[in-house]
């Protein structure tokens, strides 16, 4: 029991921490900069280099950027998504290539990599200062003039 509580624990992390670097990845290719990577929101309670944790929505990943002046509205559209394609990519790729004999070690991954995934789509409001990535997909798609940095 104790041992399938830190799986699920260590999956969870596993997952956030690859949808985070799906939008550093496109942060990167578009010229933008990482100031920082991890969880929650308001003051931070642990920091290592670029890695912390903050005290409020500590379940919840963040990433920190600066973005080039100048990018296009498909640019910013790939950095929103690229958590969303990078658990989708994370998920299948353990789905098909993972042997049977170790799907309790691996079936959270799947799981939290699709579910995470999916539902940072859903266009919503987390706090005054976090939006989901499909509510920041939206509102790039509906103002020509979106400047995000």
């Amino acid at each position: 029991m104790f041992i399938s509580i830190l799986i699920y624990i260590f999956s969870y992390i596993l997952v956030i921490m690859i949808h985070e670097l799906g939008h550093a990845f496109f942060v990167k290719i578009y010229g933008g900069e990482i100031k920082g990577i991890g969880f929650g929101e308001g003051n931070k309670i642990f920091a290592i280099r670029k890695f912390f944790i903050r005290k409020n929505l500590i379940f919840m990943g963040r990433i920190e950027w600066k973005l080039p002046l100048k990018l296009k509205r498909y640019q910013y559209i790939f950095i929103y998504m690229g958590g969303f394609l990078f658990n989708v990519l994370t998920g299948s790729i353990v789905w098909i290539f993972g042997d049977i004999q170790y799907a309790d070690y691996y079936r959270y991954i799947i799981i939290f990599s699709y579910l995470i995934g999916f539902c940072s789509l859903i266009p919503l409001k987390y706090s005054p200062y976090t939006e989901s990535d499909g509510l920041a997909v939206m509102r790039v798609l509906m103002n020509k003039n979106r400047r995000v940095s």
